[in-house]
Formats: structure tokens, sequence, C-alpha cells
């Protein structure tokens, strides 16, 4: 069984830095100016690594829908697996989905100094680290399959959710360009 347990991060570039102070200035600020010493992270199991990215893809377009204003973008999870002593433990989402909710881990961190810590040893080890891109077309693709399949969850989703209809907007124009390039 493999295992990840990963961080979306907010911009593709913030691993670009060298410093880990500057890396916690854009993805562990919240909006208050406060440090995120609870940082989310997403727990995911399965028997092979193309499992595991379906996994990945599904958990990410997930919390992407429900949490993130722009449909989609594309991410590099990175796998904090072994970085932390603890490890996060379990916390509700809050997410629309059941599977990235039951999925949802947090790191306690006591303070500043340790979420250096925790950021300079991913940083470390970040071409290890680093998981492969999902991007915006295999998420559409993702949510396309699955409201092609009725699920219940993506269909409410569109229908009731603030980004339902971005969403929406977004899938078929995915679907037009996907037929397009079949012609």
């Amino acid at each position: 069984m493999q295992r990840l347990l990963v961080r979306f991060s907010r911009y593709k570039s913030s691993w670009e830095y060298s410093d880990p102070r500057e890396i916690m200035k854009f993805e562990f600020k919240q909006k208050n100016g406060e440090w995120d010493l609870k940082p989310s992270v997403y727990e995911i199991e399965a028997e092979t690594r193309a499992e595991l990215h379906q996994l990945l893809l599904r958990v990410y377009s997930e919390h992407s829908a429900s949490l993130l204003e722009r449909p989609p973008r594309g991410c590099s999870p990175i796998n904090t697996e072994g970085a932390h002593d603890p490890s996060p433990t379990t916390s509700p989402g809050s997410t629309f989905f059941s599977f990235a909710n039951s999925c949802h881990r947090e790191f306690a961190l006591g303070s500043a100094d340790e979420l250096q810590r925790l950021v300079a040893c991913l940083l470390s080890e970040y071409t290890i680290r680093c998981q492969r891109m999902v991007n915006p077309s295999d998420m559409l693709a993702y949510a396309s399959g699955q409201l092609d399949k009725k699920d219940r969850e993506w269909l409410d989703f569109i229908q009731t959710h603030p980004n339902g209809s971005k969403w929406s907007k977004r899938i078929e124009k995915h679907r037009k360009q996907t037929l397009e390039s079949q012609k």
C-alpha cells in the first residue's frame, strides 16, 4: 500500500524560493496576517502509483471546486509524509465532497518556528516530495466524467454551490474543446 499526505500549494512558484520564511509568506499566512499553525493535508492510500494519482486527482478536484474561486487551476502537490512529528490528525474537512472531507488531516504546530522547520524540511527534499502535477484539463475531465455518471455530489455542487456555475461553464468548454480535437 502506498500513502501520501499531500499539501496543495497555493502558488506553484512559491517553492522556487530558497528561504523557508519566504515560502511561509505565500503558503502559510492567513488572511488575518497570522501564521497557519494547523496546515491542512490530505491522506490518500492506494495499491499502485496509477491508483494513487487518480485519488490525488479526485481529492484535488474536490478541494479546488469547493474552496478556490477560480476554477480550476493546476497544482504541484507536496508529500508531507514523515516531514513532521507528530503526524497530522484527522480533522473534518470543509469541502462540498465527502471523499475529500474523509481524507482531510491537519498538523498541529505550536509556533511559527515549528512551521518554519516543517517548511525547511519540505524545501530541502522538494524534488522527491513534489508529486506529479495535477493539471486543469485532467480536473475538468474528471468532473465531466462524474457528471456523466450522475454522481450526486457533483450534480448538487453544480446546482447549489457558489462555484458551481463557474465549473459548469468550464466543463462545457472543455467538452467542446475535446470534441473539436477529436475531429
